[in-house]
């Protein structure tokens, strides 16, 4: 029998995204601080059914149907409790306990968890009172233009300059604790100490306003780094949140679009002239995981880094992301800063209304990709051109949006100036122009890799992924594509395609999709013998992703040298 503890059940709802969950049947728009739609329990005309992401719930102001996520799905699917339950710990990959089984987290564990947030929120709130106790603290906000609003907008706080003043503060909270929120660490004696001294505190809240971390900029001592940000934690995960991301959903009648700038204080200047719109990565480069938050609230955003190498670097990784995964409606554009300015120093020197002026118009995507490629190669020299190509159609040929990703290959082909057939056949690079047909054919004749030895490289990566299952629905359908044509080569392509094709979200259903003793069977179970170190639980998809690509590359060079 199912054992719902009402661990499991708080648990189970802090997976759910009821914009994500609802968003497959209703269609939704941004209205206020719900989402709208047409009721799916009566019919209507006029859209009276929203969704509330804060508190994940929705209301209908025309029937009065109301609830959770759970209520949501027995009401819609005709399901009772336990039934409803069950379908939405499978879609989220949740196990659920039986009677005598041990619950996902120990109530001990659970504790924590309630424990991490609420040692937050009096760190936050410590931290707010000693920002107006602090002359250091509020001059700086002060030279830096910052109102009163902004600082309350923000949650702002300061960090005194000692080494316990946080451990004073919560003197009740336990040691351990203070460690796990990343609020105090040890020296290499083992004495513990504030981590963040003589900062002001930028509170790191979720969409549901909850403070998980912080970041911390140094203020009037000679401290490095500049800035520091809180460790990784139980509930904090800087690749998959972005700072201001809850602020600029609270403050917008409709997020329409998003501004994408590189720190804090560009968030908080951008916000004090009126511009509130605007998230930042944190202390990392734009993920792919931060992109698909922003596009749950919105279908437009705006590359704004600074202007510098390390900017030009950070926005073509954010869009290297952003392509593969832009769908039908969306759009990217970049806004390019002069050299050596951020959002903060191009307001201070020319003013917010030119910073608007660049906003309004940045160049979509495809003009800045394109400028960005023709000025790393000379398209004039045959290897200057058909490394042009290549680099290229590699980023077009991940984008989902077919029509979007055609025209972008016919642009690529109007620069090189040539008719290249097999220039619209971004999945199969290395092996020219030979259709998918032949390529398929040609496995069939190659050695069954499936049936060898696995190598070192997708040894590991297939151990990442039995434990990480959740990275293949965002592998993208070209890819998809290019897997299915080398499923023969690698048992891993194998195992993505199973996992895709059936839905599979745990391991003991990818193992019993293989019949039992059968040699691959075996090696799957040797595989989960020894879980990778760091990667449960992290969200650490990038890397796995990379090394999927990886594998990728190397069996097709490997399928074009038996060509030959």
């Amino acid at each position: 029998m199912p054992n719902f503890t009402p661990q499991f059940i708080n648990e189970l709802k802090d997976r759910l995204d009821a914009v994500s969950l609802i968003g497959d049947s209703v269609e939704l728009t941004p209205s206020g601080k719900s989402y709208k739609g047409k009721c799916p329990f009566h019919q209507e005309k006029t859209p009276s059914f929203h969704v509330y992401p804060v508190d994940q719930t929705y209301h209908c102001y025309g029937c009065g149907a109301h609830g959770s996520m759970i209520d949501f799905v027995m009401r819609q699917k005709a399901l009772n409790f336990p039934e409803a339950v069950k379908m939405l710990a499978d879609l989220v990959g949740l196990q659920i306990p039986s009677d005598g089984q041990k619950s996902r987290y120990s109530p001990k564990e659970l504790q924590k968890f309630r424990s991490l947030y609420s040692t937050l929120e009096a760190a936050n709130e410590y931290y707010q009172k000693a920002l107006t106790d602090s002359s250091a603290g509020l001059k700086y906000l002060q030279t830096r233009g910052i109102k009163p609003e902004i600082i309350e907008k923000f949650a702002l706080g300061y960090a005194p300059n000692a080494f316990d003043s946080i451990q004073l503060a919560l003197a009740r909270v336990d040691e351990q604790i203070l460690l796990d929120c990343g609020l105090i660490t040890q020296s290499d004696k083992g004495k513990p100490y504030d981590k963040f001294r003589d900062r002001i505190m930028f509170p790191i809240r979720d969409m549901r306003g909850r403070v998980i971390a912080f970041g911390g900029r140094v203020v009037s001592t000679d401290q490095a780094p500049k800035y520091m940000n809180s460790p990784q934690s139980l509930i904090y995960n800087k690749s998959k949140y972005l700072y201001g991301m809850y602020e600029a959903w609270r403050s917008r009648a409709s997020l329409g679009s998003l501004i994408v700038v590189e720190g804090y204080m560009d968030v908080i200047t951008l916000a004090q002239h009126g511009i509130e719109n605007v998230v930042a990565p944190l202390g990392t480069a734009l993920t792919l995981q931060q992109t698909q938050l922003m596009l749950k609230y919105c279908s437009e955003y705006a590359l704004c880094f600074d202007g510098d190498d390390a900017g030009a670097t950070a926005t073509w990784r954010a869009l290297e992301h952003g392509y593969s995964l832009l769908k039908k409606g969306q759009r990217i554009r970049v806004v390019r800063l002069p050299k050596g300015d951020d959002p903060d120093s191009y307001i201070r020197a020319h003013g917010v209304d030119r910073f608007r002026d660049l906003l309004e118009r940045a160049p979509n995507s495809s003009a800045y990709f394109f400028n960005e490629l023709q000025a790393q190669y000379d398209i004039d020299d045959p290897e200057g051109k058909a490394a042009f190509v290549e680099r290229a159609r590699t980023v077009i040929g991940e984008i989902p949006y077919e029509l979007y990703r055609d025209f972008m290959f016919r642009k690529l082909q109007d620069i090189v100036g040539h008719d290249i057939p097999s220039l619209g056949l971004p999945r199969n690079p290395s092996v020219g122009s030979r259709t998918s047909a032949e390529l398929n054919s040609k496995s069939e004749r190659s050695p069954d890799r499936m049936n060898e030895r696995l190598q070192k490289g997708e040894r590991n990566t297939l151990r990442d992924l039995v434990y990480n299952m959740h990275v293949v629905p965002l592998i993208s359908e070209p890819t998809m594509t290019t897997i299915n044509e080398l499923r023969s080569e690698s048992l891993i392509f194998d195992v993505i395609l199973r996992i895709r094709k059936d839905r599979l979200i745990n391991f003991e259903q990818l193992l019993a999709s293989y019949e039992s003793g059968s040699p691959d069977h075996q090696r799957l179970v040797r595989i989960a013998e020894n879980p990778p170190s760091g990667l449960q639980e992290t969200g650490l998809r990038d890397p796995l992703l990379n090394a999927i690509d990886t594998l990728i590359v190397k069996f097709k060079r490997e399928i074009a040298r038996r060509e030959i």
